[in-house]
């Protein structure tokens, strides 16, 4: 919607025929402009925005030209696509497939100003196309992709908007040809998205086809890992996160990772050296800072590990987990005070979160608030499912505050 005001404006050159109507358009462009300084504001604080330094105008138009054919050739020739297309660490504008992309657009637009009385329409698909999928051509860069097929969905619309004219006008002399190529063309389409909703079917699936299609994809590797780990497969999803940090060392995700499986096999010591090097990479990875802390915890180094809980919720000061793991802390030095404040925090946060509740009520039974603590294992007791496992635990535990209510005494 940021580049609507653009579309509309060239909509009233062609097929409208008319000069632009810019009042009617004013709307539109408030709203445009509010939409992109959220979204400016938004990418600010997205861990991979890469600054002018680290990826300068030269790299940015260079990255802009490659969007803008890369689209367009994979509009029409729907082959070997990928969930993920990274860009690499430092873009080379001099690279062979950067000058082609300036040769390629450079060229169809001189073609189609040239062109433009003739056939206008070309013209103002074109400029509609660039202009809807400007956005995310890398003039503002964030995240690890160079490009991706969702952003085609809407910005290619002008081109089908073509094809569909040709195909009308083909069918007024050839009737019966254009519809047979039409069918020819719907049925191979049909079978490429057949083809690529498998792709789809699972995480596996999924990023093994990304592999396949790049083999030195670290966001696949890293993804992968993830979803060997779901499965209980932990020497497979170290093996992805390793490879992951071969072609690329900088991954602070797949360190971030890496050390939770590693803390899964009870390599503290090499999960903690993980969790590090995260945070070295991203001083701002709040996981990171927490699993550190669950590690450090493990360790029996109490103060390391307040001391990163601490730094995660400075981080994110929503971070449900990080009060809860900083209050089990705190309760295990004997600040019951503290404690509280910090299960009270997470429910603030999560007011589902029943290991919280638990905790919280046992903290407020041993300060002898047993209506507080009832209060909390009942909540408990109603977020648990009925074959939850910590369901009888919590249960036992209410019975015996209900009875010590009852008759003064802890049964």
């Amino acid at each position: 919607g940021i580049t609507l005001p653009v579309v509309l404006l060239a909509l009233d050159v062609f097929p409208l025929r008319r000069a632009p109507r810019l009042l009617e358009k004013v709307p539109y462009a408030a709203l445009a402009l509010g939409a992109a300084a959220l979204a400016f504001l938004a990418q600010q604080h997205q861990p991979a925005m890469r600054t002018l330094a680290q990826h300068g105008a030269l790299q940015r138009t260079a990255q802009a030209a490659y969007g803008l054919s890369f689209y367009l050739w994979k509009t029409v020739v729907p082959w070997r696509l990928s969930p993920a297309y990274l860009l690499e660490g430092r873009l080379d504008p001099a690279a062979p497939r950067y000058v082609l992309s300036l040769v390629a657009v450079a060229g169809i637009t001189a073609l189609l100003v040239f062109t433009r009385r003739r056939w206008p329409s070309g013209l103002v698909a074109w400029v509609c196309y660039a202009a809807i999928v400007s956005p995310v051509l890398g003039f503002v860069q964030t995240g690890p992709q160079i490009a991706a097929d969702r952003y085609t969905y809407l910005a290619c619309l002008p081109w089908a908007v073509l094809v569909a004219a040709a195909v009308r006008r083909a069918a007024l002399g050839h009737r019966r040809l254009s519809w047979s190529v039409t069918a020819a063309a719907l049925l191979v389409l049909g079978l490429l998205t057949l083809g690529q909703t498998n792709v789809w079917r699972d995480s596996f699936a999924l990023w093994e086809y990304t592999l396949r299609v790049d083999p030195t994809n670290y966001l696949a590797y890293t993804n992968r890992g993830v979803a060997r780990h779901a499965a209980g497969d932990l020497d497979g999803a170290f093996a992805d996160y390793n490879a992951a940090l071969r072609f690329n060392p900088g991954h602070a995700e797949a360190y971030n990772d890496r050390g939770i499986v590693r803390f899964a096999r009870a390599e503290v010591d090499g999960a903690i050296a993980d969790y590090s090097a995260a945070i070295r990479l991203r001083p701002e990875y709040a996981d990171a800072y927490e699993n550190r802390g669950i590690a450090r915890q493990a360790k029996g180094d109490l103060d390391g590990a307040l001391a990163d809980y601490g730094a995660a919720i400075a981080l994110r000061p929503t971070y449900a987990k990080a009060y809860y793991s900083r209050a089990n802390v705190r309760l295990a030095r004997g600040d019951a005070d503290g404690a509280l404040a910090d299960y009270s925090a997470a429910l603030d946060v999560n007011p589902r979160y029943v290991e919280a509740y638990n905790n919280r009520a046992t903290v407020r039974r041993a300060r002898g608030d047993l209506d507080g603590a009832i209060a909390d294992y009942v909540r408990a007791l109603a977020l648990v499912p009925p074959d939850g496992p910590e369901r009888a635990m919590i249960r036992e535990n209410l019975d015996a505050v209900r009875v010590q209510r009852a008759t003064g005494k802890a049964p």
